[in-house]
């Protein structure tokens, strides 16, 4: 899906979702984005870091921004995420959630 398709899959989400006119909406979007990429990087930090209960913490508010932008998919990979660092729980599939997250998100950010 070409960037551009994905920022419409997010203005149309944030349409029907919470009935915001395209202003609203053109008007939101750069701070969602750039709180996005914040909470992508503290995500990253703690994984980099090795800090279990830190992904497990980073994940959850990344959830949260990621359902109030309508993006489920990666919402629920952030939500398996979150299970296993609060589990402490590094194994293969750990790492590929995250892997598959990060690379899921980068369209968003770019």
């Amino acid at each position: 899906m070409a960037d551009q398709q994905r920022r419409e899959q997010i203005k149309t989400y944030l349409r029907d979702q919470f009935n915001l006119s395209a202003d609203q909406i053109d008007g939101m979007i750069p701070g969602f984005i750039t709180s996005l990429a914040d909470h992508l990087a503290k995500l990253e930090a703690a994984f980099a870091d090795h800090d279990l209960p830190g992904v497990g913490k980073a994940a959850h508010t990344i959830k949260g921004a990621l359902l109030n932008l309508g993006l489920h998919d990666c919402a629920d990979l952030a939500y398996e995420l979150e299970k296993k660092g609060k589990k402490q729980q590094a194994d293969e599939e750990f790492e590929r959630l995250f892997t598959v997250l990060r690379e899921r998100l980068r369209p968003y950010l770019a």
